[in-house]
């Protein structure tokens, strides 16, 4: 396993790259790019390999309440993404526990995501619950709503 770092960094084209590689390939690249990734509000993880400095995973922690509208009160979860060559060695989880501590940190009490079906253990064994339906988002397949109260 590469020796790594896990940075809090300003959105930039290796998040967006990795973002429309892993997540929406052969998709247009702006699937990936999120109204809110530029506010200074946003906060853009990732874990980088210290010797290449290739972007191995990335995350972000966007100011949006369950509608998409900018808000102070609630976080979501967009952009997860790890690169296929480094999954299953722990950089997501990485990424999700800062998230989650930032989170209450800033004192935000509310963090949600729509998660692949896929994905559901991952979050769920850091306290999100599903809520509502399976619902599809085209071009990606089955989603589901998760949230996580502080």
């Amino acid at each position: 396993m590469p020796e790594v770092i896990l940075s809090e960094i300003e959105f930039n084209s290796s998040i967006l790259e990795l973002r429309h590689r892993i997540l929406h390939p052969g998709g247009p690249e702006s699937r990936v790019l999120y109204e809110t990734d530029k506010l200074k509000s946003a906060i853009h993880l990732i874990v980088e390999d210290k010797q290449s400095k290739e972007v191995l995973a990335c995350g972000s922690l966007l100011p949006e309440d369950d509608d998409g509208r900018i808000c102070t009160d609630k976080n979501r979860i967009r952009g997860m993404a790890v690169a296929l060559s480094a999954q299953g060695q722990g950089f997501g989880n990485n990424i999700l526990d800062k998230m989650i501590e930032l989170t209450k940190e800033n004192g935000i009490g509310y963090t949600w995501c729509n998660a692949r079906e896929a994905v559901l253990p991952f979050y769920e064994k850091r306290g999100f619950k599903v809520v509502g339906n399976v619902f599809d988002v085209p071009g990606s397949g089955p989603h589901f709503k998760m949230i996580k109260i502080y």
